[in-house]
C-alpha cells in the first residue's frame, strides 16, 4: 500500500542541517565560554595588579609603620578633642593591632597621610569614586563628601573582601538598582567596581576594604577586541569544519549512488544473463525452421505473391536473432585482449552493414572520417557492436526517412577519438536522455531497452565515454570517445 512505503534516507539533507545545527550550537557555546574567560581573567589580572599598587603605595609612603601618633602624644597636641576632619583618625586608632600603627607620629601629621594616601587612590588612572570601608561595613573615607559616615548593609562582595578574596564586578549603570550606584548621571556606564582587600603588615589580617568605581575604557576594548577575535575565529573555524565535511560526506554520498547505481545494473545484467540462455534455448531452433522454410519457400518461384511475406518472415527472424544475441551479449564480459585498432575501418563496415536497411527506410548514410586518426586500443568486435547498437538506434528513430552520419575526429589533445553517430529524427527529451542507458527502458514498442546501456558497458571497459545529446528542433547526436593507443 501507498501509505506503507518509506521514503528514502536522504544522507545529504539530514547531515546539512543536523551537522550545521550541532557545529553552530558547538562554535556559540565554546565562543561563550572563551569570551567570558577571557573577560574574566582580563579583568582579575587587572584588580590584582589594583591591589598590589594599592597595598605598595600604603608600604612605601610610611614604612612597616604607616600610622604614627600615640593616643597620648595627641591628647596632649588636641585638649580639647578630635575635630570631625580626624574622625576616621579615631577610628582607625581603635582597630586591632594600632599599637603598631602610629608610632613616633603625631597625629595631625598621621590625618595629613592618611588623607594623601586614600587621595592617591582616588587619583589613580580610570577611578571615578572610591570608599574606604571599615569592618563594621561604615564608609570612613569618600571621594564624595556626603557618603562619609554611611554604613553598607547586605553587601556579600564588601564581605568576601574582609574575608581576604579580591573581588570583580563588571556592570551597567541602570541595570541593578543599588544605592551606591546613583551617582552615575545616566544609564548604560559600564563601569568595574574592584573590593580590594588592604592588609595590616603581616598581611594576616585586613583593616580595612577599598571600593573602586572604574572605567577602563582600554581594558574595555581589549575585552571587546579580544571577545571579537573568539567568535570570529569560532565562526571561522565551525565554517572550515562544516564546509570540510560536508565536502567528504558530499563526495562519499556520490560515490555510494554511483556503487548503487552499479550494482543495481549487474543486478539487472545477471538476471538478463539468466533469461537470455533460457529465452536462447527456447526460441534459436524454432527460428532456424522458420527461416530456412521461408528461404525455401522463397525459391519456388510458382507462388510471386507471396514473397514479400516471405522476405519479411526471413528479416524478423533475423531480428529475433539480434535480440538473442543482444541477451547473450550483454550478460557476458564483452572485451577481451586489447589491440591497435583502426576506428575508420569499423566505421565503414558497420556503414556497409546497414546499407540495405537504411536504404529502405529511405535514409541517406554519410561517413566522414578523419584522414588523421590515431588507432585506439581496445577489441574490434566489441567496439563494432557498440557501434552497431547505437546505429540500430539512430535508423529505427528515423522511421520516415533522414540522413544518418557517422563521423570520426581526433580529440584537441589528441589523447581520444570521438565517433559521432547523428540522425535527424525527432530527438530525445533530457527526462529520455536520463533514462537513456538503464536496461529494459525504451520508447520503441519493439525494442528491449538493451542497445545504449550495451554500448556504453563497452566503451566504459575501454577507457571511454559515451555521451548524448540532443537539440530541441529533432536530431540526436550520440558520441563515443575512445581513449588512443599508448
Amino acid at each position: 500500500p501507498t501509505g506503507l512505503e518509506k521514503k528514502p534516507f536522504n544522507l545529504m539533507r539530514w547531515f546539512a542541517f543536523l551537522s550545521l545545527l550541532c557545529i553552530a550550537l558547538t562554535s556559540s557555546v565554546t565562543a561563550t565560554f572563551l569570551s567570558q574567560f577571557l573577560s574574566r581573567n582580563l579583568l582579575e589580572r587587572d584588580a590584582i595588579l589594583t591591589m598590589e599598587l594599592v597595598n605598595t603605595i600604603l608600604q612605601t609612603e610610611r614604612g612597616e609603620h604607616y600610622f604614627g601618633a600615640a593616643d597620648e602624644d595627641y591628647a596632649k597636641q588636641h585638649p580639647d578633642g578630635p575635630t570631625e576632619q580626624d574622625d576616621f583618625v579615631k577610628q582607625i586608632l581603635q582597630l586591632e593591632n594600632a599599637g603598631s600603627f602610629f608610632e613616633g607620629r603625631s597625629h595631625d601629621q598621621a590625618n595629613t597621610e592618611i588623607e594623601d594616601f586614600f587621595h592617591h587612590v582616588s587619583q589613580m588612572p580610570d577611578v571615578i569614586r572610591t570608599h574606604v570601608y571599615l569592618r563594621d561595613h561604615t564608609i570612613i573615607w569618600s571621594s564624595d563628601a556626603n557618603a562619609i559616615g554611611t554604613k553598607v548593609k547586605d553587601n556579600q562582595d564588601l564581605e568576601r573582601a574582609f574575608a581576604g578574596n579580591l573581588n570583580v564586578v563588571i556592570e551597567v549603570s541602570g541595570e541593578t538598582h543599588k544605592e551606591e550606584h546613583a551617582f552615575f548621571p545616566r544609564s548604560g556606564i559600564q563601569f568595574v567596581e574592584n573590593y580590594i582587600p588592604v592588609w595590616l603588615d603581616d598581611r594576616r589580617s585586613v583593616w580595612g576594604v577599598i571600593e573602586l568605581y572604574r572605567t577602563p575604557e582600554t581594558l574595555f576594548k581589549a575585552i571587546r577586541e579580544g571577545n571579537q577575535l573568539v567568535w570570529a575565529s569560532a565562526a571561522g573555524g565551525g565554517a572550515f569544519l562544516y564546509l570540510s565535511l560536508f565536502w567528504i560526506v558530499r563526495r562519499a554520498n556520490l560515490v555510494i549512488r554511483r556503487q548503487q547505481s552499479q550494482l543495481i545494473e549487474s543486478e539487472t545484467l545477471a538476471t538478463v544473463g539468466e533469461m537470455a540462455s533460457a529465452v536462447a534455448h527456447g526460441l534459436r531452433n524454432p527460428r532456424a525452421s522458420i527461416r530456412s522454410s521461408a528461404e525455401l519457400a522463397l525459391d519456388d518461384e510458382s507462388a510471386p505473391s507471396v514473397r514479400e511475406p516471405l522476405v519479411d518472415i526471413i528479416q524478423q527472424a533475423d531480428r529475433m536473432d539480434h535480440w538473442v544475441r543482444d541477451f547473450l551479449t550483454s550478460a557476458r564480459p564483452t572485451v577481451g585482449d586489447f589491440a591497435k585498432v583502426d576506428l575508420n575501418e569499423i566505421v565503414s563496415r558497420s556503414a556497409d552493414a546497414f546499407t540495405t536497411q537504411a536504404t529502405k527506410a529511405g535514409i541517406e548514410t554519410v561517413v566522414e572520417t578523419a584522414s588523421d586518426v590515431p588507432a585506439v586500443s581496445g577489441n574490434a568486435t566489441a567496439l563494432t557492436q557498440a557501434l552497431n547498437s547505437v546505429i540500430a538506434n539512430a535508423v529505427e528513430a528515423m522511421s520516415g526517412g533522414g540522413v544518418l552520419r557517422l563521423r570520426t575526429a581526433p580529440t584537441q589533445d589528441r589523447q581520444a577519438v570521438d565517433l559521432t553517430v547523428t540522425d535527424t529524427g525527432k530527438g530525445m527529451s533530457a527526462a529520455q536522455i536520463r533514462k537513456a542507458f538503464q536496461p529494459f527502458v525504451t520508447t520503441k514498442g519493439a525494442g528491449l531497452g538493451l542497445g545504449l546501456p550495451l554500448a556504453k558497458r563497452i566503451v566504459e571497459r575501454h577507457g571511454g565515454v559515451l555521451s548524448i545529446s540532443s537539440a530541441n528542433s529533432g536530431g540526436t547526436a550520440v558520441i563515443l570517445r575512445i581513449p588512443v593507443a599508448a
